[in-house]
């Protein structure tokens, strides 16, 4: 959520990991029951939405709300889903569904160079499969915000924008972050709303702290050689790793040249990173802080397994859409360090 930029592409990183999605559903998955879904539907109304609950509380929020509803119930028809048991699914199948459902929201031509990434927690995917209100505003939102024009974009020297989306039970547990590349995090708004949500006051916390954690980092980057930055970037996420991690680290970014976060001299980052996914999803949960958030753990064995998750979500993105020449580099340079880091570390 800080340091935002590479081709787009939407990933659930956390509550459900997923590999490329195919082609065509599941059978299983596709198949259609219509007094099944239509009672899933009348169990919903007689326990009330989400939607509705958020409504009450915040009526001068409900017009927008709604439009958000219809435009989800739109991508439903788009891919023939309105009429879909989500009774007849099991868990992992309906996180299948869903994704497929996410994945076929397109985004305008000037947010190509965005990099988006999604999360939903295990009670979100609980909600969202029992509440159509709820599914349909998730979706309706995600369309919403892909279909917004950004101006700037063909501008000389704009920089793209990174954003983060995190749901969770109700639309008041919905987090939204968005800013450029190696500039000041802003905050999007969920709704527009002469006061403040109560997620958007969540918001601008998360903004005051990733500043703050910006600000640091190119303090202590932004004038030091090389084996400097590949130190600090290592210090950023394996605050308790053994030492010979850390060697184990600094001789992998000597090699390839870039480090896991990768953070180059200025301060800046080449991209996002896999480990900075990792690093920013901690941080939405709460952990962490500025400085350090702790991805490697303090065994070389947790270093193991966090870098072969991040390879393996480098190597299996749900979505992807073409990126730029300078990104499309900066990611076959990062699968390079994890691989060189991953042999290091198992000859340790």
């Amino acid at each position: 959520m800080n340091y935002f930029n590479t081709g787009m592409y939407a990933m659930e990183l956390y509550g459900y990991t997923a590999t490329k999605t195919v082609n065509t559903q599941k059978n299983q998955v596709a198949k259609t029951n219509n007094s099944s879904f239509s009672d899933t539907i009348k169990k919903a109304e007689q326990k009330e939405s989400v939607v509705d609950k958020y409504k009450k509380k915040n009526p001068k929020d409900a017009t927008v709300v709604e439009s958000m509803v219809r435009a989800g119930q739109r991508v439903l028809a788009k891919n023939n889903a309105e009429n879909v048991s989500r009774e007849d699914m099991t868990m992992e199948e309906y996180k299948q569904f869903f994704t497929q459902l996410m994945n076929s929201i397109p985004f305008d031509s000037s947010q190509r160079n965005d990099v988006e990434v999604w999360t939903i927690s295990e009670k979100g995917w609980e909600q969202m499969k029992n509440d159509p209100q709820y599914e349909a505003w998730v979706l309706g939102y995600t369309a919403q915000d892909r279909a917004v024009h950004n101006p700037w974009a063909s501008m000389p020297g704009y920089s793209p924008n990174f954003h983060t989306e995190s749901f969770g039970a109700s639309i008041e547990e919905h987090l939204g972050q968005s800013g450029p590349m190696g500039g000041s995090m802003g905050t999007r708004k969920t709704q527009p709303d002469d006061g403040e949500s109560w997620w958007e006051k969540r918001h601008k916390r998360m903004e005051e702290l990733l500043e703050e954690w910006e600000k640091e980092s190119l303090k202590k980057v932004g004038v030091h050689k090389k084996d400097d930055v590949d130190e600090n970037a290592f210090e950023q996420v394996a605050p308790n790793a053994p030492e010979e991690v850390k060697n184990a680290w600094i001789e992998a970014a000597t090699e390839t040249g870039v480090n896991g976060l990768g953070i180059q001299g200025n301060g800046m980052l080449s991209h996002i990173s896999q480990m900075m996914v990792q690093r920013l999803n901690i941080m939405l949960k709460g952990g962490g802080n500025t400085e350090s958030v702790d991805i490697l753990g303090n065994t070389t064995e947790s270093a193991i397994l966090a870098t072969k998750q991040a390879l393996h979500n480098l190597e299996h993105p749900i979505a992807y859409t073409p990126k730029s020449i300078e990104v499309q580099q900066a990611c076959i340079k990062e699968r390079q360090f994890y691989i060189a880091f991953l042999e290091k570390l198992k000859n340790l």
